[in-house]
């Protein structure tokens, strides 16, 4: 496996020219390199796609998005990053845009995600104050 996602590590990072990025793309590109000639059995080669679909999804969410996942809790972006992700569509795979191709929209879903990471953020640190005080209270 660490050959399989070492391949869907570079197609991320090597395909940084691509304006939009999603999951089933990066794991359609690893399976070319993988079983080029599509040698596997149906059944095998789907259950690889999805695998690899599965960690590029991963792989593109610890990039792209702060998050909780992944113990990256609070590690917070220190410059741009050069993909974002675009706002969900139900029923359509997360995607990822380059920042030079944003548009509005994409700009304002994240500064939204941000601003209400941010808010979120400040409120459990005040919770956390607030109950640190009382306790010291009650000593």
């Amino acid at each position: 496996m660490s050959e399989l996602y070492a391949i869907i590590d570079n197609i991320i990072e090597n395909r940084r020219d691509e304006t939009h990025i999603n999951a089933p793309w990066v794991a359609n590109e690893a399976m070319k390199i993988v079983d080029p000639d599509r040698l596997s059995v149906p059944c095998v080669y789907a259950g690889c796609v999805e695998h690899a679909k599965q960690y590029a999804m991963s792989r593109l969410r610890k990039k792209f998005e702060a998050t909780d996942d992944d113990n990256v809790q609070f590690e917070l972006f220190t410059e741009l990053q050069w993909r974002y992700p675009i706002r969900p569509v139900k029923g359509v795979e997360r995607s990822y845009v380059l920042r030079e191709n944003m548009t509005d929209d994409d700009v304002d879903y994240n500064e939204e995600r941000f601003l209400l990471a941010s808010e979120s953020l400040g409120k459990h640190a005040r919770a956390l104050r607030a109950w640190w005080n009382g306790r010291r209270k009650s000593a």
